[in-house]
């Protein structure tokens, strides 16, 4: 499905949000993550958010979860590759809440999400870092 210009200046910008997505940010902000596995990360924390930002699946603003990566000589996979007018454009990388990690990620955890963004096949302008607790976006 090709874009002209005239349907980029209609989803330039987010929408404000609506009166049903408030009560869930603000639960996702109350949340105890203590515990969690990065698979309730995904699920608690990220899944809604990226719904509440307008990612749906099959449109064009669209999410993939779990996508294989092929390097030389291994198989990673994307948590979130997510598209912006059916070009990708940003990921998230999700990690299991870390007690240790209350102020920023590790260079280990940075270096993983870089891997990926920079894959010739998903080239990613934008990484974004999330334990539940804690977003970075670079």
């Amino acid at each position: 499905m090709a874009l002209k210009i005239e349907d980029l200046f209609q989803h330039k910008a987010l929408s404000p949000l609506s009166q049903e997505d408030i009560p869930t940010l603000n639960k996702i902000q109350m949340l105890n993550t203590d515990g969690y596995t990065e698979a309730e990360v995904r699920a608690y924390v990220i899944d809604p958010i990226v719904k509440i930002l307008g990612y749906e699946k099959g449109t064009t603003f669209s999410p993939d979860l779990e996508r294989r990566v092929d390097f030389i000589d291994s198989r990673k996979f994307i948590d979130y590759k997510c598209t912006l007018w059916e070009e990708n454009f940003w990921i998230i990388e999700a990690k299991k809440p870390n007690a240790r990690r209350r102020k920023r990620f590790e260079y280990a955890v940075f270096k993983q999400a870089l891997e990926y963004a920079v894959h010739p096949k998903i080239n990613a302008a934008l990484i974004v870092l999330c334990d539940g607790d804690l977003f970075e976006v670079f």
